[in-house]
């Protein structure tokens, strides 16, 4: 069966090493092409945007179609200049790789690009996978008292711009994604969450629970998990986020402030993915150092998991968000989990017993739960134990193959 993927990163196409070397990568997709050689059955092709490279390349028996979007740097400034002008030329070069595979099935990662609109312009069975979606974080885009004059006005140029590129991408790409969501008659997704969206752009879409693989780090059984559950001198609490407004680096700020000046907790709060976040400082008059929290940069994933193990609570703070892989990750090592309960994470977390759930934008509700494991060693260990082993099932591997290759089957015959 052939088979060809849309994705939004290059999965293990050679020219990928950046996206592959670090946690916020593309890696869960390059994680599950590696699952993909498993099958003798599947001839897959993953296509991807990428200019300025060869139409079409064979690499370990997989074929590779770096999508240009543009033939030079006049023609990237008027796609930069027209959303529509870059997405129909987006899906013209789609059709072309679709013309030279000939695939009998399409896979498409995310509802957020172009790629979903070939599913009415191809008589080929289409499946979109579910990432996030962009309508519901749009409206979830900023924390409440926050908006894009703020980042105006606080006059940093630099985080200003791009937050109005990545706001205003989520809007044009949210108009689009609509007509995708619509159009498409197939859907994979693993939350109740992205079920019920996907309901309410298509009620008559077909809908497979699918979960996600995680990387390779983490199933090594040979590196350690989190074992101790002792807290040694300090509280150690870890955070992944990016650097974007609804990823909630304010509640970590206004947490932590509560934390060290109302409850007096000794504690340290390390967070990857982004090196400062001055904007949330000057905003809220509340420096990182001043409350214990530590913006550390973008980490591997083998330096990630030995810095979860090293830790006590993983805290996911977002705003809105579907199934983070940063929360799975941190959930198969036994660290116990506290999130936020927005988008999907009700079906990641059963509260108080795989972890816990705080409503967003609370910090007094987060900050009392983080007080409350750090008290009873004993609730953090079942916490983490009973959330490792619905983890392991969850992104169990050969699951997950067994039933991606029985829906490439289903849908090819359809």
């Amino acid at each position: 069966m052939k088979v060809l993927w849309l994705a939004p990163t290059p999965s293990l196409y050679q020219a990928n090493s950046k996206y592959n070397s670090l946690y916020n990568g593309g890696g869960w997709v390059s994680s599950l092409e590696k699952l993909i050689y498993k099958s003798e059955n599947i001839d897959l092709a993953v296509g991807f945007f990428m200019d300025n490279e060869p139409f079409k390349s064979v690499q370990n028996n997989h074929t590779y179609y770096p999508i240009g979007t543009s033939n030079n740097k006049f023609d990237k400034i008027l796609n930069k200049l027209s959303f529509d002008r870059s997405t129909k030329k987006e899906v013209e070069n789609i059709i072309r790789v679709i013309e030279d595979f000939k695939p009998d099935m399409i896979h498409i990662f995310g509802t957020e690009y172009s790629f979903g609109l070939i599913s009415k312009l191809t008589k080929v069975p289409v499946v979109i996978h579910i990432q996030g979606i962009l309508n519901p974080y749009d409206n979830a885009f900023f924390p409440p008292n926050d908006n894009l004059l703020n980042h105006f006005l606080n006059g940093d140029v630099k985080n200003f711009m791009n937050v109005y590129r990545t706001k205003r991408s989520f809007e044009l790409g949210g108009k689009r994604e609509v007509q995708v969501m619509e159009s498409c008659p197939n859907y994979t997704g693993r939350t109740n969450w992205d079920f019920s969206v996907s309901r309410i752009y298509n009620k008559n879409s077909k809908y497979y629970h699918i979960n996600e693989v995680l990387r390779e780090e983490f199933y090594d059984t040979e590196l350690p998990i989190k074992q101790s559950f002792e807290v040694d001198n300090k509280l150690k609490l870890i955070t992944t986020i990016s650097k974007v407004p609804y990823k909630a680096f304010d509640l970590i700020l206004k947490t932590a402030k509560i934390l060290k000046e109302n409850i007096e907790l000794d504690f340290e709060w390390n967070v990857y993915g982004i090196q400062d976040y001055k904007y949330w400082e000057k905003k809220l008059n509340i420096k990182s150092s001043d409350v214990n929290v530590n913006c550390n940069g973008v980490i591997n994933a083998k330096g990630l998991r030995e810095k979860l193990i090293s830790s006590d609570i993983y805290i996911h703070p977002s705003y809105i968000d579907n199934s983070p892989n940063s929360l799975c990750e941190a959930q198969i090592l036994s660290l116990p989990i506290i999130s936020t309960n927005v988008g999907g994470i009700s079906t990641l977390i059963n509260d108080n017993k795989t972890g816990m759930l705080c409503p967003a934008n609370d910090p007094y509700t987060l900050a009392y739960k983080i007080n409350l494991l750090y008290e009873n060693q004993e609730l953090r260990k079942e916490l983490g134990g009973n959330g490792r082993v619905e983890a392991l099932e969850r992104h169990n591997r050969d699951t997950i193959l067994k039933n991606i290759v029985s829906m490439y089957s289903e849908l090819s015959k359809s």
